[in-house]
Parts: structure tokens; sequence; C-alpha cells
């Protein structure tokens, strides 16, 4: 029994799929099962990025990705998540979480405004 992409988008989304996201998914599917072309503009801030990349998940689910570290060592080859420790350097890197949620301390020193700093 094979999941649907609609399924796919609820359990892998980090946030609650909309009716239009829902809708899209399923014309997606149904386009790519008759071997259609679907043509969509969507209106602004409905999470394009996000749902394009779950589309992008859905097609390559069972392939395997190679991944790197920052430092440009080659990790190993992945299907899913996983935190890999890089043996040269010692990152913890988070391999297929794409939209990985911030805590509040992360989003304070990613986020903040810094002050402005005047040169007299």
């Amino acid at each position: 029994m094979s999941i649907n992409l609609v399924e796919f988008a609820e359990k892998t989304s980090p946030i609650p799929v909309s009716d239009w996201q829902k809708q899209f998914l399923s014309k997606y599917e149904q386009a790519q099962k008759e071997n259609k072309q679907l043509l969509v503009i969507p209106p602004r801030n409905v999470g394009r990025k996000m749902i394009l990349q779950i589309i992008e998940d859905w097609n390559s689910s069972g392939e395997l990705k190679k991944y790197r570290c920052s430092c440009g060592r080659l990790l190993g080859r992945f299907n899913g998540q996983a935190e890999v420790k890089c043996p040269r350097c010692g990152k913890m890197n988070v391999i297929g979480l794409g939209y990985r949620k911030l805590d509040k301390d992360e989003w304070r020193t990613k986020y903040q405004q810094q002050p402005i700093k005047i040169k007299e």
C-alpha cells in the first residue's frame, strides 16, 4: 500500500498543510499519473518553497542522497533523517530536516536586530 502525496505532506511538513496546498498537491499527483504538465501561479506567502521541497522529497523518497559536511568531507549516503558527526571537523550535521524549527535562543541569535553603531 503506497502513500499519496497529501498524506506524505501532512506527515513530513513542519507546519499544518493548508486546504489550498492539499488541493494543489492532489492535482499535482493526478497530473503526474496522467503524464500531464501542471502550471500554477500561486499567490504570495502561501508556503511555495515548502510545498516544492515536499514534492522534491516525495519524488526522490526511494533514492539515496550523498551528503557532505561544510568542511567538504563526505558523510555518506542517506535516505531519511540522521544526525552525523563529522570525523574531520567535529560538527554535528542534521540530515533530512529541510525545515528545522528553531528554538527561542537560536531564533534570537539569528533574527534579532543588532543595535546600529554610529561612527563619531
